[in-house]
């Protein structure tokens, strides 16, 4: 049975821990330079560098609008309540739902895959017309979106029978109040280049 620890962020499965697809793709690495220890972000793949301190803030705002949307999706929210830089990202979700108007199946899903042992949680699981469609919710930079999301499709659907139709999306909430973008996500190598993270996590454990 899949369990989780919020406070460690560790993914168990049987009592045994078992890597987190963002952990596979360690998308940004932590660095701090000189003798005063500034400490900063630098994506992996992109070669971007972020200070440490904007993108841990940036990363905790993420999160309190992640929650924002599930609250949306169940019709609790308090608009009151909110902090201002909160109301326009979270009413661009809303209207996300007004026009596209999907059948939310699941908000949070914990997923794992019981081939490659990983797992992860997906923000949203709907059914938008005839497709089953698999959606991230990004409120920051981010260049994995399309890999996390199929290491997710295929977990789901290594333990769900389904057949039908399948896409992934990247609903993307600028923090600063932008429009969102419904990007769908195509890479036919998304999936293989998640698989290869994954071999050379393992590779470098000796586990291979």
């Amino acid at each position: 049975m899949l369990t989780f620890d919020p406070e460690k962020h560790c993914y168990y499965w049987d009592g045994q821990p078992v890597p987190s697809v963002t952990s596979i793709l360690n998308e940004w690495l932590k660095i701090t330079v000189g003798v005063a220890g500034s400490r900063f972000h630098v994506n992996r793949y992109t070669g971007q560098v972020i200070a440490s301190e904007i993108m841990e803030e940036g990363g905790a705002k993420g999160k309190d609008i992640h929650f924002g949307c599930e609250l949306i999706i169940k019709g609790g929210i308090c608009w009151g309540s909110l902090a201002p830089e909160y109301v326009a990202p979270l009413q661009q979700f809303e209207k996300w739902m007004d026009e596209v108007k999907p059948e939310i199946l699941y908000t949070e899903l914990a997923v794992y895959h019981p081939k490659y042992g990983y797992a992860g949680t997906l923000d949203i699981l709907a059914k938008i017309g005839r497709a089953l469609c698999f959606i991230d919710i990004k409120t920051g930079e981010s260049g994995t979106v399309g890999p996390q999301l199929a290491a997710y499709e295929q977990a789901w659907l290594a333990e769900n029978r389904f057949v039908g139709k399948t896409e992934r999306y990247a609903l993307w909430l600028p923090k600063n109040g932008g429009a969102y973008d419904f990007e769908p996500l195509r890479n036919p190598l998304d999936w293989e280049l998640f698989k290869s993270c994954m071999f050379q996590k393992n590779y470098f454990k000796g586990a291979v």
